[in-house]
């Protein structure tokens, strides 16, 4: 319900909460600072589908937010916080947030964070008890969220949770920071006026009339007052100069017997005037509105009823009692049928005059009354009021009395228990995940990882996926939401009757259990079927099936089934128990780098709640290793590669790896460097004969890599062949460009091994990863380098002009495609403009030589930059 709702504030000239017991307060936002912006690029792969190859790669750069905050809570020093709210879920300590959690002393030591990023903000708040978070997380909408602590104030009772009435009015007078007299130091001593409150103490002790207020707003203190003893039902009254506070309940025995003697009467007065209210006009129904904390605080009525009074007199219901002080139910209950009692019972108000000698009379004393014409005969009142006139003489108002009307009696009492759907728990099962290799034509990059996750957890929405190098550092790679399709099969799988891919079996039904993930298979057409519409991972084998049929709860058989597809035909037997995998759309598919097969991968899924707010802790959760292979099927690798020079051009020739639309592709690399493919500089791509003439290939003792390339961009094992190409031309100028590197970079730096490497766009992380991107994953898009030195030959002539590169660290790279730029002049003065090269004549007298890398076909470093003009 609306009247329920609490909403953090901020702004000047708030009150400051006052917390006795255990409340709920909405805090005061006090600071605000290093508000930060924190981008995250992720890229998920379209294609694919349900099977088919085809689709795309989407790149997204989502965005989320920090501040750092403090909330003003409550005057201190308080016992502590218990709980907290931020928005609608609810954490069981402060811990669980982040929060550091500030009492409130006198003094109170500054925030260390403050005293170190913020010297000169940092105060200590003497007095002010709050809560600070340094880089609070905002989420993706920057938004800071609604919060509510659950604040354990000052005056708790030994074993509960709440305040004794006593404890609370004693300290909100009295205490010397912030009571109500506080304000008048020198007027006023607290403990001087204010009376002996034991019995109170006891009374409310005795009968469990604890409290738990949050003095939030502005109102009279004597409101506050009269409701906290409404609660205790007690009466306060000034007396001899003192506030004195007396329990209804514990009122002693009469202390006046008073008769026809005792009044003073003028006249023709009566010595007794009765004011009686009709009991046809007193309530018999009562609500107390109270804030359950068992039901996070929210309000809630407790009602009493006089069934008795209801059937005779009819329904006469009280405007609903607000009590916010009041917590628990049973409290509630005590208070509201107090309250009915004086309703119904106390209707006689008492008026009458006595003498100076009655002057000790004070309110909550007991006297017995005698009065023949009213047929009172000792009958007790409880004083309400007395009043002196100038004369002495005593005005005296009393109710009548009776103590089985003020005794407090404990009522068993069951709050409303709505539903409070808590979003803060995180599921307790652990997500089981199956990563495969995809079949390259079945997906946009040719390289993709898919993995099935599965969590039966009641509380499990999804899992955030975090991916690791070296089972240390881990960055989130994507969300999984849901169930994969996937589970184990329960009967052995024979052969294909063919190991041609794609050979229809019908002679074959295969049984597969999902219980494990709770998933579904429909039925599909005959042209469902042939366009992969229900690819399936099976052991080792990819298939399709056209025909489901239930046999038992998550358990089916398939019939009809599309063996052997992408050339993953198996011919041996899958035993009962292989994994199971339908290849839908609640796969989780991720693009990887090529440069990994071979390389062990790690893994975690970490479940998340409907809410998406409560996640496991990610440090509890074990990583899943996955080992990148090759694919279930690569392009055979060609063979024989033959390297010869004729003049300035070198001629290339070699046997055809045997796979039909095969394509080729020709690097190099240093000699004797044999196996690292991905260093190799690119002289051609996309080579559809057996022979390749080039004339760029520069000078140099050289190792020739080849290797075959499918539709999927998936390479074979690379064919080598060392050759040292020679200059038939004579050299008139070089230049050597490293390892010092003199000269212009942009986008690059020099590492420690003298190599120049690629800027990162973000801060660098070396995770252990044993390749480059792994110390660069977020390179600049384009980098260069240009070289100092300026080659002179001279004389105006007619050269060629070319470069030798090498991109090797210690590690692998990524596939180095550096670009050679001159800039020409035949002056001096005037030049032509840096202009891409490969290996052709130019004329001129200075040449200036810059290589340029775009980071998108790869990720290397430059060991070599070498240029040569010779004619």
């Amino acid at each position: 319900m609306l009247a329920g709702l609490q909403i953090q504030k901020t702004g000047y000239s708030q009150p400051v909460p006052i917390v006795y017991g255990t409340a709920r307060v909405s805090p005061t936002l006090m600071y605000y600072t290093d508000w930060q912006v924190h981008p995250h690029t992720s890229s998920q792969s379209t294609g694919g589908g349900k099977g088919g190859g085809g689709g795309g790669s989407i790149t997204t750069t989502t965005y989320t937010y920090s501040a750092t905050v403090c909330f003003l809570l409550a005057e201190g020093p308080v016992a502590g916080v218990s709980r907290i709210w931020r928005n609608h879920v609810s954490y069981a300590n402060p811990a669980a947030v982040g929060f550091t959690i500030f009492p409130g002393t006198y003094p109170q030591t500054p925030w260390g964070y403050l005293s170190s990023a913020h010297p000169t903000e940092a105060l200590g708040y003497a007095g002010s008890a709050y809560a600070a978070f340094a880089n609070y997380d905002l989420g993706s909408n920057g938004s800071l969220g609604n919060h509510l602590f659950e604040v354990e104030g000052a005056q708790i009772s030994p074993g509960t949770q709440d305040a004794n009435p006593a404890d609370v009015i004693s300290d909100f007078l009295g205490n010397p920071y912030y009571g109500v007299l506080s304000v008048f130091p020198n007027a006023w001593a607290p403990q001087s006026f204010l009376g002996d409150l034991t019995a109170l103490r006891n009374w409310c002790a005795n009968n469990g009339l604890l409290i738990s207020p949050a003095v939030a707003t502005q109102r009279a203190a004597h409101d506050w007052i009269a409701d906290w003893l409404l609660v205790a039902n007690a009466g306060a009254f000034w007396s001899e100069k003192t506030l004195k506070i007396v329990p209804y309940g514990s009122v002693a025995a009469p202390v006046y017997d008073l008769g026809d003697d005792d009044f003073i009467v003028k006249g023709s007065e009566d010595p007794v005037v009765v004011t009686r209210k009709r009991r046809a006009d007193a309530y018999n129904d009562v609500s107390v509105e109270y804030l359950d904390r068992a039901n996070e605080y929210t309000t809630a009525p407790a009602r009493v009823t006089d069934q008795s009074a209801i059937e005779t007199f009819g329904v006469r219901t009280k405007p609903t009692v607000t009590l916010h002080s009041i917590c628990l139910p049973q409290v509630a209950q005590q208070v509201a049928q107090a309250i009915l009692l004086r309703e119904l019972y106390i209707l006689n108000t008492f008026q009458f005059k006595l003498s100076p000698r009655y002057c000790l009379l004070e309110p909550m004393d007991v006297v017995t009354i005698t009065d023949a014409m009213l047929g009172l005969d000792h009958t007790p009142v409880l004083i309400t009021a007395t009043e002196e006139d100038a004369s002495g003489l005593l005005t005296i108002t009393a109710e009548e009395f009776n103590p089985a009307f003020y005794a407090s009696l404990a009522y068993d009492a069951q709050a409303a228990s709505g539903y409070i759907p808590n979003l803060g728990t995180a599921p307790t099962q652990l997500s089981a995940a199956t990563i495969f290799l995809a079949p390259p034509a079945a997906t946009a990059s040719g390289n993709e990882i898919w993995m099935a996750v599965t969590n039966l957890d009641p509380l499990y929405a999804g899992s955030q996926i975090y991916m690791s190098y070296d089972d240390v550092s881990y960055q989130p790679i994507g969300v999984i939401y849901g169930n994969s399709t996937s589970g184990v099969t329960t009967t052995s799988l024979m052969p294909a009757p063919s190991a041609a891919p794609g050979v229809l079996d019908t002679g074959n039904t295969l049984g597969v259990d999902l219980s494990g993930s709770h998933g579904t298979l429909v039925g599909v057409s005959q042209g469902t079927l042939l366009s992969y519409g229900t690819l399936s991972l099976v052991g080792n084998e990819f298939l399709a099936w056209r025909d489901a049929t239930l046999t038992a709860a998550s358990h089916y058989t398939l019939d009809t089934l599309l063996r052997g597809l992408y050339d993953s035909a198996d011919q041996n037997v899958a035993a009962a128990g292989a994994r199971f995998v339908l290849c839908d759309e609640t796969l989780f598919r991720y693009p990887y780098n090529p440069a990994l097969n071979g390389k062990t991968l790690y893994f975690k899924f970490v479940a998340f709640n409907a809410g998406g707010v409560a996640v496991q802790d990610i440090a509890q959760v074990p990583a899943v290793a996955f080992l990148v292979g090759q694919q279930l099927s690569v392009p055979p690798a060609p063979s024989g590669l033959a390297v010869a020079q004729s003049g300035t051009t070198v001629d290339f020739s070699w046997i055809g790896s045997g796979m039909a639309g095969a394509r080729y592709e020709l690097r190099y690399v240093p000699k004797g460097n044999a196996a690292n493919w991905n260093d190799g500089v690119l002289i051609a791509a996309g080579i559809t004969q057996t022979a390749y003439a080039s004339s760029q290939v520069p000078p140099g003792a050289w190792t020739f890599l080849l290797a075959a390339q499918d539709s999927g961009g998936n390479y074979s094992a690379a064919s080598n062949c060392d050759f040292t190409v020679t200059d038939t031309l004579t050299v008139q100028a070089t230049l050597d460009c490293g390892p010092q590197w003199f000269g212009t970079s942009i986008g690059m730096v020099r590492h420690w091994t003298g190599k120049l490497v690629p800027q990162g766009q973000s801060p660098t992380v070396d995770d252990g990863w044993d390749t480059f991107d792994a110390l660069v994953p977020n390179p600049v898009p384009t980098c260069s380098f240009e070289s100092a030195t300026v080659l002179d030959l001279g004389s105006v002539r007619t050269v060629r002009a070319w470069a030798a590169f090498a991109g090797t660290l210690p590690i692998p790279g990524g596939v180095a495609r550096p670009q050679l730029r001159i800039n020409t002049s035949s002056d001096g003065v005037t030049y032509s403009g840096f202009t891409p090269w490969s290996n052709g004549t130019v004329t001129a007298r200075f040449v200036e030589a810059q290589v340029v890398i775009n980071t998108a076909q790869g990720t290397p470093c430059l060991s070599e930059f070498d240029v040569t003009l010779d004619s």
